[in-house]
Formats: C-alpha cells, sequence, structure tokens
C-alpha cells in the first residue's frame, strides 16, 4: 500500500487515503470514513459518486455506515475501533 494519486474529474479533486495494488497490477483506492458531521458525509459521498470509474473500497466506522451509499463499484468495509488490515486484504 502506498499513498493514492490523484483522482480528477473536471474542476473537482478526490485524494483517496491509500491505493493499494495488486501484483496483477489491479489498483484499489483505499478511503477511511470515521466520525465526522453530517454535512462532511454529505461532501465525501458527493466526491466519491464523481468516480463510479474507480475501484474504491471505503473503511467506514460502523456508527456512520449506514449514512453511505456505495455505488456498485465502490465496496463498504465496516470497523468499529480499528481497521483490520486481514480483512482489507
Amino acid at each position: 500500500m502506498r499513498e493514492s494519486r490523484v483522482l480528477h474529474r473536471g474542476q473537482h479533486v478526490f485524494v483517496p487515503d491509500f491505493e493499494a495494488i495488486h501484483t496483477s497490477g489491479e489498483r484499489v483506492h483505499l478511503e477511511i470514513v470515521g466520525f465526522w458531521t453530517p454535512e462532511y458525509l454529505v461532501h465525501k459521498q458527493k466526491m466519491i459518486d464523481l468516480f463510479p470509474d474507480q475501484r474504491i473500497l471505503l473503511l467506514v466506522q460502523s456508527s456512520i455506515a449506514s449514512k453511505l451509499e456505495p455505488s456498485p463499484k465502490h465496496h463498504v468495509l465496516e470497523f468499529k475501533s480499528k481497521i483490520q488490515m486481514s480483512k482489507v486484504m
């Protein structure tokens, strides 16, 4: 894993927290969504929705998971207080 590359669409820029690259070359962006304000979650959802063509794994704190609506390309992995890397892999 490493820092993610910048995703851009028009005037919008999104920098996921990390990027995982499989030995096959397949890339998955990882975005950690913890405890944030409702307004920030709405903004985050809009930004993620701008990139349906990208594989984005949302690592979402359980207490707010129901507030995000992932697209078919964006998968959600919930965590309570700590992200378990074995589940991410």
